[in-house]
């Protein structure tokens, strides 16, 4: 690490911890996490107990509930990054798309909170949907406000799986540094060699020979050729967002309901499988079986994604 400081993070709209998880790996130290959700919540202080959680509305905290919170004084401007994934359902290609869903502007409430603590850097995730037709509009809002905070800001779509982990997942990444630091924003290079493939990832793991699909799922999984949507041999052209995994290549994006089958038996990919395609750690905890484990990973950010970028925000922004 070229940096000899302890770097502190805050992270808003923190899930289960895919982001914390990133910026441990890369030497950083969270002071706290908040998410509404009682179930990430949950998984969050199974896997991190030594960090405290803000379990409510990120509308009901403020600067000084995450002094009280963190036990850190954290006068404005001593934060190293304010980290955040505001939900994004109202922008996500899986779902509807509905340009005023409420959930698209809680990136007001991160705003707030950055222009409250006036951290060094900062760094926001959403998804790749904002930057598609009608939405556009909410990514330059954004780009706007974070400006107007006192930042310079870039944002760059990223690929998951060139930066190691085995799923094609692409994410719009903002980067901000404190205008008065007169630094730029920085993102990751994708890494040398060829991406992960889901045939590597699953070294290792027990062999699951078991069926979890009904007729038709089987009759479709049957037909459809691994790295394909069911869609391409239904005869509707339905199940399009489900998906037979392909081993020589990285998975589909993980959504948080059930979608990506194993090539090689007729199931979804099981609780073990799904930890490896995110790049969290076999022993990550998620209580709830199959469903929760899908729900949380798939609304995650990949840990090895964020340790990518809070490495190269690190090396080239922090460290100077």
């Amino acid at each position: 690490m070229s940096s000899q400081r302890e770097l502190k993070v805050v992270s808003l709209f923190s899930g289960c911890g895919g982001s914390s998880l990133g910026y441990k790996l890369a030497g950083y130290r969270v002071l706290m996490a908040a998410d509404i959700d009682p179930h990430a919540v949950e998984t969050y202080g199974l896997n991190f107990p030594d960090t405290p959680v803000f379990a409510g509305d990120v509308r009901e905290l403020d600067a000084a509930h995450i002094r009280d919170l963190t036990g850190e004084a954290l006068p404005a401007g001593e934060l190293d990054v304010l980290d955040g994934s505001p939900p994004c359902q109202g922008f996500s290609m899986a779902g509807q798309r509905e340009v005023f869903d409420e959930r698209n502007f809680l990136f007001v409430e991160y705003v707030r909170l950055l222009a409250e603590l006036q951290p060094r850097t900062f760094v926001m995730e959403n998804v790749s949907g904002m930057l598609r037709g009608q939405h556009r509009w909410v990514f330059g809002e954004i780009w706007k406000r974070l400006e107007a905070a006192g930042y310079v800001v870039a944002a760059k779509l990223l690929d998951a799986s060139l930066l190691g982990v085995p799923q094609r997942r692409l994410r719009v990444i903002f980067v901000g540094v404190r205008r008065d630091l007169e630094l730029n924003p920085v993102h990751p290079d994708p890494l040398p060699g060829p991406r992960p493939t889901l045939g590597e990832a699953f070294v290792g793991l027990p062999e699951d020979r078991s069926r979890s699909v009904g007729d038709l799922g089987i009759a479709l999984w049957r037909r459809t050729p691994p790295g394909e949507s069911f869609a391409s041999r239904h005869p509707r052209g339905q199940w399009f967002s489900h998906v037979k995994c392909h081993p020589n290549r990285p998975a589909n994006t993980l959504t948080k309901t059930t979608n990506l089958y194993h090539w090689s038996y007729p199931r979804f990919l099981n609780e073990a499988e799904i930890r490896r395609v995110s790049s969290f750690p076999d022993d990550f905890v998620v209580n709830g079986g199959l469903v929760k484990t899908w729900a949380r990973f798939g609304n995650a950010v990949p840990p090895k994604m964020m340790q990518a970028v809070a490495a190269k925000l690190r090396d080239e922004v922090l460290a100077a």
